[in-house]
């Protein structure tokens, strides 16, 4: 038995006092905070600066959900402009991109196109997304005889908190979004 634990130990220190174990046993942790710390600055980024987005909204129907803010300016070409002729008037400008909303019929439009110049950032696209999604939601809801303020009344947002119970009976509010990412 005693000679089991000698090399036992003499194994645990052979690889415990490598260099590559040591440098490798701080280095993943930060490797792995420093790659979600660049994907939460690449969203980030996107969205920061002030974009003009040229729109070709050919079903006419997106005009009002595309709401110029602080970060992005939409600025709309005539409907009857041909994809072409939209691509040159984005070429000759300044703007940040070209939106193509083809006919939209109803159900969920496939061939919506952003051209830039660049990458766009995952906020940019997602703030376009999300502002194209609200509208065809509410087209559905109108489409289906349903107004929005009955599904607004209808549609629920839940927050739930939580509470960490210890054995003696004692609360502690906590956050699971926190928890997860400590890994607890």
């Amino acid at each position: 038995m005693n000679k089991i634990l000698l090399v036992i130990r003499r194994e645990y220190l052979t690889r415990v006092t490598n260099k590559t174990f040591i440098l490798m046993t701080f280095l993943t942790p930060l490797l792995i905070v420093g790659v979600y710390a660049l994907i939460i600055f690449l969203s980030v980024k996107g969205v920061e600066d002030q974009k003009k987005i040229i729109v070709l909204d050919k079903s006419e129907k997106f005009r009002k959900a595309l709401i110029s803010s602080d970060n992005l300016e939409f600025e709309f070409l005539s409907e009857s402009l041909s994809g072409e002729l939209a691509k040159e008037t984005y070429l000759d400008s300044k703007a940040y991109g070209l939106l193509y909303i083809p006919d939209f019929k109803g159900d969920d439009p496939k061939d919506v196109v952003l051209r830039t110049k660049g990458n766009p950032g995952i906020g940019t696209l997602t703030v376009i997304e999300s502002m194209l999604e609200d509208e065809i939601e509410r087209l559905k809801l109108q489409k289906k005889g349903l107004s929005t303020d009955i599904f607004d009344e209808i549609n629920s947002d839940i927050d739930i908190t939580t509470i960490n119970l210890s054995e003696d009976g004692t609360e502690k509010k906590t956050s699971a979004l926190v928890g997860t990412i400590a890994g607890e």
